[in-house]
């Protein structure tokens, strides 16, 4: 057998095995991306459903509400700055994160990857319009 012949071939067990882009389990079994879409989407609208018709949920909700809101206003402020500092670092942290897999995604070519990543910071602050509504 010749090397490129081997060489081809060790290619295709390659990307056969799954190689460094493997569609993982979801994508050999749709089955159960849409049983776990189901799942939640039910969950999301008894939730929502409760809220609406103010039942149980929201009377269990409402005290902890109240209980949190206490504890919140009782925190110390060096305690908030310390959680604000955080927040600022872990924000920071995501967008170089992101920026170093969009080159490599651009690099190696996974425009699929790359949609994906570039898509999530759009659709997470825009998803506050919703509670505009």
């Amino acid at each position: 057998m010749s090397r490129d012949r081997i060489l081809t071939a060790q290619r295709s067990d390659a990307n056969l095995s799954g190689g460094l882009r493997s569609p993982g389990w979801l994508a050999m079994w749709p089955i159960v991306g849409v049983v776990l879409f189901l799942i939640g989407s039910t969950l999301f609208g008894a939730i929502t459903y409760n809220v609406w018709t103010k039942g149980p949920l929201l009377q269990w909700d409402t005290p902890l509400n109240r209980e949190f809101h206490t504890e919140a206003v009782n925190t110390p402020s060096r305690f908030i700055e310390l959680l604000i500092f955080g927040f600022f670092i872990g924000k920071e942290l995501l967008q170089i994160i992101v920026v170093i897999l969009s080159v490599y995604f651009l690099y190696k070519r996974y425009w699929p990857e790359l949609f994906m990543l570039l898509i999530v910071p759009v659709a997470v602050p825009s998803s506050g319009i919703f509670w505009l509504a």
